[in-house]
């Protein structure tokens, strides 16, 4: 039992993008419908419930959702561990997981760094310990967009009994994913997780997330989950592509057996579909409750394209953000596309072979190349550019990367194209759309 390492990248839904933290217990099982038909029969697994299922939000009479930045107050049992709001989930988490559970999916759940701040005002008691919230609380550790919790002091009494507790509290629930949250710059309390984790006698997939910058020289520290993420917050951006490749040219390096660096979740479909065009925003809304009004992603079809290659030539976790009831058939194609899945659970992370003025290389490596299918990897030539491009590609680059290149033909598919890729004197041609991809498996 302990944190799982898995042999492909998680994949699955997250209610962040499209519920901020104002999902329901009616909005949450309307996506687990969906799940069930249109991303389950292709291996997703993961139903992730994100941030605010704790918070005491306040709601208008008919109002379909709480609008706000924070929830003025927080429900805790009585060792000071966050448990499902009423206002939101009426019959706690129980009815959402019992349903993923009977469709084969599996339950995940969103939680804080720290101990909360009302437990520490209240001195609630740590569990099998006789010390209090306020013992183990590191005041001056706080999140910088979220207020509801403190850091723990990991060298005080019962610092590590309190996460033992909360995991262990999780793991009755059926919970089989946790998301960290505001926990990648702390490499201490992540170790603390783990702890849990193996403690409470439940495997369980675990997903960092840092609620600020991403240091890649405490890299020991975040292998010890299943993933983590290394950008921030990304969006329907065009500016949010390129976020992408400079962080995963960071992260290069720092894959490891059932570890997976994760560009973050898939912002397709019907976004932030909890807050109104006519409902005004701040950047600290951004933060907190995901990024702008109801939308459907501004994403052009080449932007898409480019965006599910990043993640699969990167071996990223696949996670939805967008709306599944009301997503649109192109995203779901681009979702399940055999070629998409194939490449992102079947290579190793993808690294950069060339970058010019408006175009990038990138290749990734089959992990076990099959005598079989006769894939040796996969590539992607991406227009960073927001013009058209036409290159000639010289076949050497993507020859060196091939571990078996005095055997190889020069085999190439164009993957979304659906075509066989020419190749004359050493090169191939690419001609593409603005920000749009050449994504190719390569053939033994």
């Amino acid at each position: 039992m302990g944190v799982v390492k898995p042999s492909v990248p998680p994949s699955g839904w997250n209610s962040f993008d499209c519920l901020g933290s104002v999902a329901t217990e009616e909005s949450i099982l309307a996506n687990v419908e969906v799940f069930r038909e249109r991303l389950a029969p292709f291996g997703y697994e993961y139903v992730v419930l994100d941030t605010g299922w704790y918070g005491l939000f306040e709601r208008d009479p008919g109002a379909r959702f709480a609008f706000g930045r924070h929830a003025p107050d927080v429900l805790l049992d009585e060792f000071g561990r966050l448990i499902p709001a009423p206002v939101n989930f009426p019959n706690g988490l129980v009815p959402i997981i019992d349903r993923a559970y009977e469709y084969g999916l599996k339950f995940g759940i969103h939680i804080m760094r720290g101990v909360p701040r009302k437990a520490v005002s209240k001195r609630l008691p740590v569990l099998g310990t006789n010390v209090t919230a306020a013992d183990i609380a590191d005041p001056e550790s706080i999140c910088l967009w979220c207020d509801y919790n403190y850091g723990i002091d990991m060298d005080k009494p019962g610092a590590q009994e309190y996460y033992d507790s909360y995991i262990a509290m999780l793991a009755e629930w059926g919970v089989d994913l946790i998301k960290a949250d505001d926990i990648v710059p702390y490499p201490r309390e992540i170790e603390a997780v783990v702890k849990a984790i193996e403690s409470s006698g439940r495997e369980m997939v675990l997903s960092l997330s840092p609620g600020g910058e991403v240091r890649f020289d405490d890299l020991e520290a975040y292998q010890k989950a299943s993933m983590s993420r290394i950008t921030k917050d990304i969006w329907d951006d065009r500016t949010d592509l390129a976020i992408g490749f400079d962080r995963w040219r960071l992260a290069e390096k720092s894959d490891a057996p059932g570890f997976y660096p994760d560009l973050d979740m898939i912002p397709f479909g019907m976004l932030s579909v909890w807050r109104d065009a006519d409902q005004a925003t701040d950047p600290g809304e951004d933060l907190l409750h995901g990024k702008g009004t109801k939308r459907l992603s501004r994403f052009t079809p080449a932007q898409k394209r480019t965006f599910i290659a990043q993640r699969a030539i990167s071996a990223s976790p696949l996670f939805m953000g967008g709306y599944l009831p009301d997503t649109d058939e192109a995203s779901f194609e681009l979702l399940t596309h055999p070629g998409v899945l194939r490449c992102n659970r079947s290579c190793s992370m993808g690294h950069r072979l060339a970058k010019r003025k408006s175009w990038q290389l990138w290749f990734a490596p089959a992990r076990e190349p099959s005598a079989s299918d006769g894939i040796v990897g996969w590539f992607g030539v991406f227009n960073t550019s927001a013009n058209p491009l036409v290159c000639d590609v010289p076949l050497s680059l993507i020859r060196r990367a091939i571990a078996s290149e005095e055997s190889w033909r020069g085999g190439m598919y164009d993957l979304f194209g659906d075509r066989e890729i020419p190749v004359h004197n050493e090169r191939f041609r690419v001609e593409l759309s603005a920000d749009d991809v050449l994504f190719a498996e390569v053939r033994g």
